[in-house]
């Protein structure tokens, strides 16, 4: 077979590659900021989301003269001017913010704007459904930040089956061993893929986790995650959630000014309250618009079968390229886009329905187990209740959810409560019923 060479020494691929991915694997746990960082980081994040929102409130206070359409567009050069300044200072002072921080932050102001200044104006049934939105945004949010995107082991990607098909040698530069070695891998899997493995298609490097992700998307700061094959439909999810919940403000902030009259410019000019509902409903109008047209792009990724990632970097995935000729009688050729795993938009959006629906079933199947194991065990402490107090036919095992879980022999032990029973150090047996 041929061999691959770069520069310098030579190594083996198997411990080469396997050198490179299971550090990545500690490394994605490890990057966590210790607890110091990560309240400096919040802290900072809840400073710039405060000077956020008050410079947005001095929108409708100095400028409620103009249109409705002028103060978006001034408040969107406002949260430019804003986003300009914190780049500039986290350069001078080397200090960062948490993007996930901010994310939260925003979603609380914007959740604690609709309580104090909003909501005595909305009728209580709008009131518990845009309640509700948040609360499910912010457990979905929770979720995807501590999930798993489809991080990929060395032991369970497959990766062993491509390093087992190479009997090359890799020589590394000294300077760019990652990469290449990043470069070797990315390759081998393409070809990996079309030769029928399907565990490692589409497996790609995230320099930001410093690992390999199942069907990589792109690192989402905001989620402070990678996007892949695990939570793609999660994010979805999410994205759509926060365009429903800023609407839904939007909406009530609209019937609350316009039963107060906030749009006045005297009203604006001297009331705060009509100042935080419009500046916050401005903001979460500047939000949808981005938003919107993010979520429009995934939409036309999944009727597509592209990832972000690949769409940008196509030219760095071999299977992306198709070289052709550029005319006839000549030598020379040009690298063209081709999409390998477009099937057709049906075929696609099949595709993701039905690998989001097994993902999903995957993890209500664990929380089922999880749920029946917790039954389990308060059944045996009532069963042993029974058995103290002499109640009960304790020789019945018990039925649960497919499973017979059976009770074993008890024998006296004062040491364990005077004149009761201890049981024996169980060995708890589960059976399938067929």
């Amino acid at each position: 077979m041929e061999r691959k060479t770069v520069t310098q020494d030579t190594v083996n691929f198997d411990c080469c590659l396997a050198a490179s991915l299971e550090p990545k694997m500690v490394l994605l746990g490890s990057q966590r900021p210790p607890p110091s960082s990560f309240i400096l980081s919040s802290f900072i994040s809840f400073v710039f989301v405060l000077l956020t929102q008050l410079t947005l409130a001095m929108v409708p206070r100095y400028f409620s003269s103009l249109p409705f359409l002028a103060m978006l567009a001034l408040s969107a050069l406002f949260l430019l001017a804003v986003t300009g300044f914190g780049s500039c200072c986290r350069r001078l002072v080397r200090v960062y913010a948490s993007a996930p921080a901010f994310v939260v932050f925003n979603a609380l102001f914007i959740w604690g704007v609709y309580i104090v200044v909003i909501r005595e104006a909305i009728p209580s049934f709008s009131d518990v459904v845009f309640n509700a939105e948040l609360s499910l945004l912010m457990i979905g949010y929770c979720r995807i930040l501590c999930g798993d995107p489809g991080l990929v082991t060395h032991e369970s990607s497959g990766l062993d089956k491509i390093s087992g098909n190479i009997d090359s040698e890799v020589k590394l530069d000294s300077e760019d061993d990652e990469l290449s070695l990043s470069h070797v891998c990315l390759e081998q899997h393409s070809k990996e893929a079309e030769e029928g493995y399907p565990e490692v298609r589409r497996v790609r490097y995230c320099k930001h986790c410093k690992a390999y992700i199942w069907g990589f998307d792109h690192h989402c700061p905001a989620f402070g995650n990678c996007i892949g094959q695990k939570n793609y439909a999660l994010f979805m999810a999410l994205l759509l959630g926060f365009i429903i919940a800023e609407s839904s403000f939007v909406a009530l902030s609209t019937q609350f000014i316009t039963e107060s009259g906030s749009m006045d410019e005297t009203v604006l000019e001297s009331n705060p309250a009509s100042n935080l509902a419009t500046s916050t409903m401005l903001f979460c109008i500047n939000q949808i618009l981005w938003q919107a047209v993010f979520f429009l792009w995934h939409i036309y990724c999944i009727c597509f079968n592209i990832k972000t990632d690949e769409w940008i970097n196509w030219k760095e995935y071999p299977e992306f390229q198709l070289t052709v000729q550029c005319q006839e009688g000549h030598n020379s050729f040009e690298t063209k886009f081709r999409n390998p795993y477009d099937k057709g938009i049906l075929s696609n959006l099949g595709e993701f329905l039905a690998a989001t629906r097994a993902h999903f079933g995957h993890v209500l199947k664990i929380q089922m187990l999880g749920y029946i194991q917790i039954i389990c065990l308060q059944k045996t402490k009532t069963r042993k209740r029974e058995m103290w107090l002499g109640e009960g036919d304790v020789s019945e095992p018990l039925a649960l959810s497919g499973y017979l879980y059976h009770d074993l022999e008890a024998v006296d032990d004062p040491d364990y409560l005077p004149g009761y029973t201890k049981w024996n150090n169980r060995k708890e047996a589960f059976r399938r019923l067929d």
